[in-house]
């Protein structure tokens, strides 16, 4: 009698959000996923997030990465800290993210180049040195101008500015007409509004020639197509080679794996169920592997890796001017060993039984450039699984 009375009164509150914002809602059916009186934003974790129930008991061992986007039904109070809710009764502390603000649309935005004409250190919004200087000559970016401190700078990157005392403005390189943050067009003449700090990259299709031009000279993010296959193609091979090293049979394909990866982009539910290493979510995007009974998943999924205008990605594994794709696969590789978390996941948490997949991907908004890089393996440990691999 209990669950009829639940299903009515999911139905009755189901009907009362209308057909229009069916989707809009996280994936997994909630009682929180159908209350119309609750708006929902993104948030963007700044580092990794322990999961508490509502009570704030720790929920699970794992933890939400940093970096990666959720859809929040607002702050609550809990013991006197201010926590996130999130889809699936889960709540995060809210010192672990901040609000994804979405952008008011512009009619136009001007982009300009700038000239160092002494050396010009770099400085956070708040106009403490980051600890970088820029050489006399260097040519950059611009997105704006901002006064801080009663001084104007430049904005040259994601949280990076100098004074415009400390160089000389140029030509103007693009004006844009933009939409919000998270419209999009493959079309690469119609560009999105120049703000490098969009959450979502905004994937709108190939830069021309002069912008080209422009990342090359200045040490951005730029790869073709098949340069972007090659360093997929060689960086996979590492990583298979580092899980053969470690006692393990290589990772097998999976069509419909590398199907669903490579297509995913910048699908916040996928983006979000990678994240969390749910295996049970990640079903229903390989129906076929799950009818075969997954019992573990790990993966990586991060849009701006490898991003020249990102202080935390600019490591010493990075020469965002050396374009050989070798060279670049060789530094992601590193990049990922090296890190305690990400090493783990790409050698397979010793599973035996994995499919795996990878996937890259150039993003281009107008003015900001990025690889992503996303990484799946699934395993199982039954019967059903094990004859389903070897026969695979």
């Amino acid at each position: 009698m209990k669950k009829r009375v639940l299903v009515s009164l999911a139905a009755a509150a189901l009907l009362s959000v209308g057909v229009g914002t069916i989707g809009q809602q996280d994936s997994v059916f909630t009682p929180q996923s159908v209350q119309a009186a609750k708006k929902t934003y993104k948030i963007k974790l700044k580092k990794n997030a322990k999961v508490f129930n509502k009570r704030g008991k720790r929920k699970g061992k794992k933890l939400l990465k940093k970096g990666h986007t959720y859809t929040t039904y607002g702050k609550k109070t809990i013991h006197g800290k201010k926590y996130y809710h999130l889809s699936k009764g889960r709540y995060i502390k809210a010192v672990n993210a901040k609000k994804v603000t979405k952008k008011a649309k512009k009619t136009s935005t001007k982009t300009f180049s700038v000239t160092v004409n002494t050396p010009a250190k770099v400085y956070d919004a708040k106009g403490k040195s980051t600890g970088i200087t820029l050489n006399k000559g260097a040519v950059e970016l611009a997105q704006g101008t901002k006064t801080i401190k009663g001084k104007k700078y430049y904005k040259i990157g994601t949280g990076k500015y100098i004074l415009a005392s400390a160089a000389t403005e140029g030509n103007q390189v693009t004006t844009n007409t933009g939409t919000s943050e998270t419209s999009g067009t493959n079309n690469p003449s119609s560009k999105p509004s120049n703000n490098v700090d969009d959450t979502v990259a905004g994937d709108h299709g190939e830069p021309t020639q002069k912008e080209i031009d422009y990342l090359i000279d200045n040490g951005y993010v730029y790869f073709t197509d098949t340069q972007v296959k090659q360093i997929r193609d060689s960086l996979w091979q590492k990583i298979q080679d580092y899980r053969v090293s470690k006692g393990y049979a290589p990772y097998k394909s999976n069509a419909e794996l590398d199907n669903v990866i490579s297509n995913a982009n910048d699908d916040f539910d996928i983006a979000d169920t990678i994240a969390q290493e749910d295996y049970n979510a990640f079903g229903k995007y390989v129906p076929n592997l799950a009818q075969n009974g997954i019992t573990s998943m790990y993966g990586i999924d991060n849009w701006d890796y490898y991003d020249a205008t990102s202080l935390d990605n600019a490591s010493v594994y990075f020469n965002f001017k050396d374009r050989d794709p070798e060279h670049v696969a060789t530094s992601l590789f590193n990049s990922l060993k090296d890190n305690p978390e990400y090493s783990r996941r790409i050698e397979g948490h010793k599973d035996k039984y994995a499919f795996g997949t990878l996937a890259l991907h150039y993003y281009w908004n107008g003015n900001f450039s990025s690889l992503g890089l996303i990484f799946v393996e699934v395993n199982g440990n039954g019967a059903e699984w094990v004859d389903y691999y070897n026969a695979n």
